[in-house]
């Protein structure tokens, strides 16, 4: 159902995420809306939205994509395990969300998720 194209590096360009973007949603992408989402938090974007990009390194939190209808259900996750030092694209779908997830053991010391937003232009 949710299909993730893992970018070999952080290091890629704007234009590399907008044509990697385009060629898997079929659709003309926006630049990334870069933010950090802490853990625990729930996002259910909006119809406009083409795709996520998510920059994944050690210190990355993991990303939860979840498809939200009569139930929750969960999909599937980017952790830096698999996607470590990669940027991973995940074509958005009406319907889906995700909860950045990532606590130390340290309670002061919390990691985030970095996750650009793409829009349909």
């Amino acid at each position: 159902m949710v299909h993730i194209v893992s970018l070999v590096t952080v290091d890629v360009t704007e234009a590399e995420i907008i044509q990697q973007c385009e060629k898997q949603t079929g659709k003309k992408c926006s630049k990334p809306d870069w933010k950090y989402y802490k853990h625990g938090e729930e996002v259910i974007l909006p119809n406009s939205t083409a795709a996520i990009v998510i920059e994944v390194s050690k210190a990355s939190a993991q990303v939860r994509l979840f498809h939200y209808g009569t139930t929750v259900t969960f999909l599937k996750v980017v952790a830096p395990l698999q996607y470590n030092l990669h940027t991973a694209i995940v074509p958005w779908e009406q319907g889906l969300g995700f909860i950045c997830f990532g606590q130390h053991d340290n309670v002061e010391s919390v990691k985030v998720c970095k996750i650009g937003i793409v829009k349909v232009v």
